[in-house]
This record gives C-alpha cells, structure tokens and sequence, in this order.
C-alpha cells in the first residue's frame, strides 16, 4: 500500500492538482479543525466531572456528553 502512495505522489499529474497554497490552506484547516475537537473533548470530559460530583449516573453522563461509557468510569474512578 506504501509503495502504491508514494508513487501515486510521484506522479506529475497528480502532483499538478493542487498548489502550494492550497496545500498549506488545507493543512491549515485540518489543524483548526483536530484544535476544535480537542477543545470539545476537555468540554465533554469537564461536563461528565461536573455531573459526576452531582451525583448522575453514568448513563445519563453518556447519553448527554456522548463520552464512551468505559471513559467516564475511569473519570468518576480517577475522581
């Protein structure tokens, strides 16, 4: 699969496709987007600690932060 993508990548053609620009705005845009889930995640994870210490269950902290069930029982172990 490498050697199929490195020369896929060798190829003149496909090399024409897209701009240094274009590359670097997509680049750019990947970034803000992987900064953005990021900030979600802490957000998600500060809600299940804050429902936690109420006295929610895990259930509920699952169905509303959408936190696999197995990572908020490590928040509410982990304390």
């Amino acid at each position: 699969f490498e050697d199929k993508i490195t020369k896929l990548n060798e190829q003149e053609t496909f090399q024409s496709l897209m701009t240094y620009e274009e590359d670097q705005k997509k680049i750019l845009n990947t970034e803000k987007k992987i900064s953005f889930e990021e900030g979600e995640k802490k957000k998600q994870i500060e809600i299940a600690k804050a429902m936690l210490k109420a006295g929610e269950t895990i259930e509920k902290i699952h169905q509303y932060t959408e936190l696999p069930v197995e990572e908020v029982n490590n928040l509410k172990s982990t304390g």
